[in-house]
């Protein structure tokens, strides 16, 4: 950090020896010249109103951030506070205050912002619901799948708080204690991977699956994955009840019948068949067409 002044007509009077040493240059170049006399790169008009209104008001302000180019090198991004100074009688005499190149900070920001969009992009584009909690129940993550699967409301969601969310999901479950249970019990033994399928008020079958999130060898929480498998089970439902009634029809139809196999072997053949030709089930299956 660096030390800095202003005197009573904001004009800047001084500039500690580490400001050189940090950004590569010498500040005595600006001793004697107003704020307004040295405009920031790339600022924003608004942020550098603000600013200057402070200064005019003789308020205190933190953490102001700015971009400076120094001669012959790359912009650098810096972070001042100011205090404002007053005499015994009042008078205002300036102000002192402190600077950071904050730089490196900023790179680490980007960069990290950019991990977490990147990371959000790829939940987002899952087709299952994702949740994320902490071991203190707050939720750390989730996507928008997971939103629109259980109509989680934006002012809940927004509160991360996982036991709000964990008693809106058991609403809407046809039993709730005991999805409350379920998860009442991960908690208690957070090392526990756990499967289990959730049904709905509203007919929908979601399978969940849930396992620790580790830091290292230290269990920090929880990843819980939602999946709607209505559809699914449905379709297998339905082709069950179906592949049952042929075989119903297949055994009980008076006519004798097999079915051959893509390798002309017999794989199937009902009683009328057996009845009709005297043979048991057993001599016929595996046999080829040709012993028809």
């Amino acid at each position: 950090d660096w030390f800095w002044e202003m005197d009573a007509d904001l004009r800047f009077s001084y500039f500690s020896d580490r400001n050189r040493e940090m950004l590569g240059f010498d500040m005595a170049s600006i001793i004697g010249k107003r704020r307004t006399d040295v405009t920031p790169e790339n600022i924003d008009a608004r942020k550098w109103r603000d600013h200057l209104d402070d200064l005019e008001a003789h308020r205190p302000f933190q953490d102001f951030r700015y971009d400076i180019r120094p001669p012959g090198a790359d912009i650098r991004h810096i972070s001042i506070s100011g205090k404002p100074v007053f005499g015994p009688d009042g008078d205002f005499l300036g102000y002192r205050g402190v600077g950071r190149d904050v730089t490196s900070e900023n790179a680490a920001e980007t960069a990290l912002k950019a991990n977490v969009s990147l990371l959000q992009a790829t939940l987002d584009a899952t087709a299952d619901g994702i949740l994320v909690t902490a071991m203190d129940r707050r939720i750390q993550a989730f996507n928008q799948r997971f939103v629109e699967m259980f109509a989680v409301p934006d002012d809940l969601i927004a509160s991360r708080d996982a036991w709000k969310v964990r008693d809106w999901v058991a609403d809407l479950a046809e039993q709730p204690e005991a999805f409350i249970a379920d998860v009442e019990r991960l908690y208690a033994d957070p090392s526990h991977e756990f499967h289990s399928t959730l049904e709905l008020k509203d007919g929908r079958i979601i399978e969940r699956y849930t396992r620790p999130q580790y830091l290292g060898d230290t269990i920090i929480g929880r990843v819980i994955s939602f999946r709607d498998t209505t559809e699914q089970i449905r379709t297998a439902e339905e082709l069950h009840s179906q592949k049952a009634l042929l075989e119903t029809v297949f055994r009980d139809v008076p006519d004798a019948m097999v079915l051959v196999d893509a390798d002309r072997r017999i794989s199937m053949c009902n009683p009328a068949f057996t009845r009709m030709f005297g043979f048991e089930i057993d001599d016929v299956i595996g046999r080829t067409a040709e012993f028809l």
